[in-house]
């Protein structure tokens, strides 16, 4: 382990397998176990693990015990109680628990706060009211739209425009796009940018295009390399049809812009095939293209909060 710190270009996006003797593996608790295992991302090493011993069999076999255990406890808990008729949940259900049913009760009634049933002249009031409210909301979202401009704070700018590269994937993890190292310059991040999902990324991607990738992207651990690595390479805004919740919170400190738009992923999956297609020379064909400058441009209006596209569909 040591070594494997020392020297961490040997096993830089390798996955480690922890050794030794029967001894000095069974001196390892799983809690140590699950600590190494965790922080070998900090040797830049994409997964660390231990050979299966004494210690990790007993292991697994109390949490097999303790699932079955709370799974005889779950089912018993799920069970009709006979004493209980009528609490089950069912609109027909008039008995509650402990509670004796008055002579005077004569059934629930419905309203606000006033505990009296609503009339239907009541109730068409309630409805116009939403309607009048769903109306006025679109007229003002429609009509006024393009006078309603966001601020936009000194050094951000009004408008990002550039030609999208295209990486057609699913959950993209932070591992993909950098593996954390803290002392790396700007350069050599840009040079590093997408190499463990793509070798080809840095020869295809150009400062001032725009990023778009698939569901969940950014998925895997809070290091903040991976959103300032983005901007390293120049690349000023990241569009996806979603976002893992920390990376977004990590471009947001970073001043990396990050826009959902389930839309425009599936209009590029519909356009570009994931495959190659068959050069000239009969080559290539069937060869996954994970990185694709599609000649597709879009711009992000930041005042107007509106992405417009050309050259593609509209």
């Amino acid at each position: 382990m040591a070594l494997c710190l020392l020297f961490k270009s040997d096993v830089l996006n390798h996955a480690v397998e922890i050794n030794g003797t029967p001894e000095t593996l069974a001196s390892l608790p799983i809690d140590g176990r699950l600590t190494i295992s965790n922080m070998s991302t900090e040797w830049g090493a994409l997964s660390c693990l231990f050979p299966i011993d004494g210690t990790l069999e007993h292991w697994l076999q109390q949490k097999a015990d303790e699932a079955a255990l709370a799974a005889k406890v779950f089912k018993g808990a799920a069970e009709a109680n006979p004493g209980l008729g009528g609490c089950r949940g069912t609109t027909d259900a008039l008995r509650l628990c402990a509670y004796q049913v008055l002579e005077s009760w004569s059934g629930v009634h419905y309203g606000y706060v006033t505990g009296v049933e609503p009339t239907t002249e009541d109730k068409l009031a309630n409805l116009i009211q939403q309607m009048d409210s769903l109306i006025e909301g679109v007229e003002f979202a429609v009509g006024e739209s393009d006078k309603i401009q966001t601020e936009i704070l000194p050094g951000f700018p009004d408008k990002i425009s550039g030609q999208i590269t295209w990486l057609d994937s699913g959950n993209l993890s932070t591992d993909g796009i950098l593996t954390y190292r803290d002392d790396v310059t700007k350069d050599e991040m840009a040079r590093a940018c997408m190499q463990n999902y793509d070798p080809d990324f840095g020869a295809v991607a150009r400062p001032g295009d725009i990023l778009v990738s698939g569901y969940n992207f950014g998925t895997g651990s809070s290091r903040e390399q991976a959103a300032t690595a983005i901007l390293a390479k120049r690349i000023p805004l990241a569009v996806a049809g979603s976002f893992s919740n920390t990376f977004a919170r990590n471009s947001i400190n970073n001043a990396l812009i990050c826009l959902e738009v389930p839309r425009l992923i599936e209009r590029l999956r519909a356009r570009f095939s994931f495959k190659a297609e068959e050069n000239g020379n009969g080559e290539g064909e069937g060869k996954p293209v994970l990185t694709r400058r599609t000649g597709w441009t879009i711009t992000w209006d930041a005042r107007r909060q509106r992405l417009r596209g050309a050259g593609g569909p509209e």
